[in-house]
Parts: C-alpha cells; sequence; structure tokens
C-alpha cells in the first residue's frame, strides 16, 4: 500500500510540473535534449550513412537463390542482412529524432522519409532469404546451425522464421509486402504531422486566471487539475476541436486500419490483432 501511494503522489507531481503547454526545443535546458551527435556529428555523416547502406544493397542479390546452399552461405546472406539492418535502423532512428525535434521542419521530414525509403528498399531486397530458408528441408536449420559457428548467435533469428512458416509467403510476395511498407505508414505518418504541428489546438482560462494552450502537454496538466470546472473546460474545449476535423481523423483512421487488413491477408491471418502480435510471438 505504501509503494501504491508513493507511486500516486509521484503521478500527481508529475502531471503538476507538466508545462502549461509545449515549450519550444530552444526554451528546453540542453541537458534535457537527446544527443543526436551520438548517432552522427551532423546531416553531411547521416547522408554519407544513407548512401553507403543503399550502396551494399547489390551484395544481398548475389546469395538469391543460394541461402540454402551451405551452412557458410546462410551465415553469409544473414549477416549481410543483419549489418545492413543494423546501419539502416541507426539512419532511421537519427532521422526520426531529429524531425520530432519540430515537426514543422519541412526539411527535417524529409529526413525522416528519406531513411523510411531506405528500409523499404532493404526489406525489398532482403525479401527472399526467409522464403529460401523455410525451402530447405527439414531439419536442415538445425544441422547447420551446428555445423557453422556463426549461425549460433542467429538462432533465435531462425526459430522465429520457422515459427512462422504458415505465413510466409513466396519471395515474389514478400517483395511486394515489404515494398509495400511506406505505402501502409502514410496514414500513420499524417496523422503525426497533422497532431505535432498542423492542429489548431485552443486556449482555454482556468479558474486561476492561467491561460493554456490544450496542446496534449497543456490538456495532460488540464484535465489533472482538482477543480471540477477546469476539467469541463478543458475536456469540452479540446475534443470540440477534434470534433471540427473528425472527417480527416476519419479518414486517416480509415487508411490505417485497411494497411492492418491488407498485411492480416496477405499474410494469412485470422485478425488484424492476431497478424500484429504474431511475428513477436505474442
Amino acid at each position: 500500500m505504501r509503494t501504491a501511494a508513493r507511486s500516486l503522489s509521484f503521478l500527481l507531481l508529475a502531471c503538476l510540473l507538466l508545462p502549461a503547454s509545449a515549450a519550444e526545443r530552444s526554451e528546453i535546458p540542453e541537458k534535457y535534449t537527446w544527443a543526436l551527435s551520438d548517432l552522427f556529428p551532423d546531416e553531411a555523416a547521416w547522408r554519407s550513412a544513407l548512401r553507403g547502406v543503399d550502396g551494399r544493397l547489390p551484395e544481398l542479390a548475389a546469395y538469391r537463390g543460394r541461402v540454402g546452399q551451405s551452412p557458410e552461405t546462410l551465415a553469409g546472406a544473414l549477416s549481410t542482412a543483419m549489418d545492413l539492418k543494423k546501419e539502416a535502423v541507426r539512419v532511421f532512428v537519427y532521422a526520426m529524432m531529429k524531425s520530432d525535434e519540430d515537426t514543422r521542419v519541412a526539411a527535417n521530414a524529409a529526413l525522416q522519409q528519406e531513411a523510411e525509403q531506405l528500409v523499404t528498399r532493404l526489406k525489398s531486397a532482403a525479401s527472399f532469404i526467409d522464403p529460401e530458408i523455410l525451402a530447405m528441408e527439414p531439419g536442415t536449420v538445425e544441422a547447420f546451425v551446428q555445423k557453422e559457428p556463426r549461425l549460433k548467435e542467429y538462432a533465435p533469428y531462425l526459430d522465429n522464421v520457422l515459427r512462422l512458416r504458415a505465413h510466409t509467403r513466396s519471395p515474389e510476395v514478400e517483395k511486394v509486402i515489404a515494398q509495400s511498407g511506406a505505402l501502409r505508414a502514410a496514414a500513420s505518418n499524417a496523422y503525426g504531422l497533422l497532431t505535432g504541428s498542423d492542429f489548431p489546438y485552443p486556449d482555454v482560462t482556468l479558474s486561476t486566471g492561467a491561460q493554456v494552450t490544450l496542446d496534449p502537454s497543456g490538456f495532460a496538466r488540464a484535465r489533472a487539475s482538482r477543480v471540477k470546472e477546469d476539467r469541463d473546460r478543458a475536456f469540452r474545449a479540446f475534443f470540440s476541436a477534434h470534433e471540427s476535423f473528425k472527417g480527416t481523423f476519419g479518414s486517416l483512421l480509415y487508411g490505417h486500419v485497411q494497411g492492418h487488413v491488407f498485411e492480416k491477408d496477405a499474410r494469412g491471418y485470422a485478425s488484424c490483432v492476431e497478424a500484429a502480435l504474431d511475428p513477436n510471438a505474442i
């Protein structure tokens, strides 16, 4: 009980300490901002890394049709794919966080879009690997892992590939699914841009006389007020503003759901929930 009470106290304190509305990044002490230089010193270095991954994608083609040829070729294919994936993730995370610094900056949003396209190209280039693993004779994968030391670190990945056999398609279909990733993310990206920078969040005056902009940060504080009148005022203003854009939000939600339906049907799952959870063995 004491632990629960202490946790509740911390939660209430955190709510009270939230800013009245989102502050400009320039107003935040540097120690509370992320250091993107830990990933890349500047955009030029980021762009060089992006080109580096792009330039190495043809290396994967050398393994097409050969993944199950020997333990060495399987290890080579996985090693190449994973090395490219790690670097692509680093490129993507930098671009995503750079965009999140201020979603109003179109140039930063463009970096994230470039990174998303890179990830799509990588997934497309590597889409033949899992189907070729599944085309191997039963027991061969386990035998290869025993013979090739480099494969031991990929054993969990290989186990997952085998587990998902029923929902893995031919190399051609897997490539189409991979290429559709950016399209399926379009609605979610548009929603993030709308709510993060373009949405006209309303202002309300609380019983204290303080004026609050009801962006997500301001609304979080206002709805935690001990004054019921303030909570009611914040709820009405916040959701009335959203009501004015219900057609847009509904259309974005529809597009997002259709992306899930596409993947569910393409992979032969019974529901979108199953399709979303099964890849992570949930």
